[in-house]
């Protein structure tokens, strides 16, 4: 896989992909990991005298985030230390003029790709997308990691296309858990249910994982096949509850579910005895369980928060086993969904892990053993600096 620091980027123009994706609060976006990471290989590609195009979204269509960058831009500028121009728009004639008088170590960044129906094309080279700025680039550089699972035109729709800084660093993060000590625990939550289900399912098929602790949807889909009688749903729900009787049939000895659940009134209750509602948080006799459990782990992975953590109601599962497991002596990892935004809520240092990934479905669905498109077209992409 050829990347930004095995090809010649002097005065070359270059489009590179990155994850901007982030909180909006006032209209405006909060600095996270992933603008800091980023930012840090907007800097070396200026100090390799590139001329810089960057791409990004912002939120889905039809959700309260599906904003404009143009407050991103700034954000970034901030922390690059350099201006980044924003230009409204993905390959009008604006657009096509800004770069064309591009110089070197310039940096724009385009508007939000999820604007354009472009980006969801069935036959990306065939969008204007990417008739209007293919001829505009040298090199394609995807350094978001976290949109590689996305067959979508932003992600695989250019070439020649070559990895870049926060990309490769993901991958030698994720190479570190592929060496990792038995017992192996994955703890396990979250509020979709697709992803940790295929995640718990392949590394208990191959091997991986010797105990998997639950909590968020993905427990309560868990007991649903149990036979609890609970109220949840999930996207998918026929196929989730299909995998989920398999995995609960096939492991039952090696997933643990909670003991007790906490209410949409912030009230304990017994598995034994719960009531036919929502739940939002896992009880204290499970976080005194999983806190026992975590002990006698020599490898962690963990994925997603435990419940709502979001409200101070519902905060103290996630809070309590995710400090447990910062402090244990265990080899730590961590990455998917909301993973690093609940560690840095709960003021646990990221250093105290082996590895943190910034990515959420990407990470998953590649440690679950599935193929990347925005890593396959890196892989076949014909570079031949």
């Amino acid at each position: 896989m050829k990347s930004m620091y095995d090809v010649n980027l002097n005065e070359k123009t270059l489009l590179v992909r990155i994850d901007l994706n982030t909180t909006i609060k006032n209209g405006k976006p909060l600095i996270n990991e992933r603008f800091v990471e980023h930012s840090k290989t907007i800097k070396e590609l200026i100090k390799m005298n590139a001329k810089i195009i960057l791409i990004a979204h912002q939120g889905r269509p039809g959700e309260k985030d599906f904003i404009s960058l143009h407050h991103h831009a700034k954000v970034l500028s901030k922390l690059v230390g350099r201006k980044i121009k924003f230009i409204p728009g993905l390959y009008e004639k604006k657009v096509v003029e800004s770069i064309k008088f591009m110089k070197p170590k310039d940096v724009i960044l385009l508007e939000n790709v999820r604007f354009y129906d472009d980006e969801f094309s069935k036959n990306p080279r065939r969008t204007k997308f990417v008739k209007t700025l293919q001829p505009l680039i040298d090199y394609f550089i995807l350094d978001a990691f976290s949109v590689a699972h996305r067959a979508q035109t932003s992600v695989i729709g250019f070439h020649p296309a070559i990895a870049g800084r926060v990309l490769l660093n993901e991958l030698e993060g994720i190479e570190k858990i592929k060496h990792s000590k038995h017992p192996y625990m994955l703890i396990v939550g979250g509020g979709k249910i697709k992803e940790p289900l295929n995640l718990i399912h392949s590394l208990l098929k191959n091997g991986t994982a010797d105990l998997i602790l639950t909590g968020g949807v993905t427990a309560l889909i868990l007991m649903k096949s149990e036979g609890f009688d609970i109220d949840v749903e999930a996207k998918d729900d026929l196929i989730n509850k299909s995998l989920a009787d398999k995995l609960m049939s096939r492991y039952e000895d090696k997933i643990v579910l909670p003991l007790d659940l906490i209410d949409k009134n912030g009230e304990s209750h017994p598995v034994y005895d719960l009531p036919h509602t929502k739940f939002y948080d896992i009880g204290n006799d499970t976080i005194k369980l999983y806190k026992e459990k975590i002990k006698s782990a020599k490898t962690i992975l963990l994925s997603k928060p435990l419940g709502v953590y979001e409200k101070k109601k519902f905060e103290n599962g996630t809070k309590k086993v995710f400090r447990a497991v910062s402090n244990c002596r265990a080899k730590k990892f961590a990455g998917g969904g909301d993973t690093v935004t609940a560690l840095k809520k709960f003021k646990i240092s990221l250093k105290k892990f082996d590895y943190v990934s910034l990515a959420g479905g990407a990470f998953l669905d590649f440690i679950s053993g599935k193929k990347l498109p925005g890593l396959k077209v890196i892989k076949y992409s014909n570079c031949k600096d």
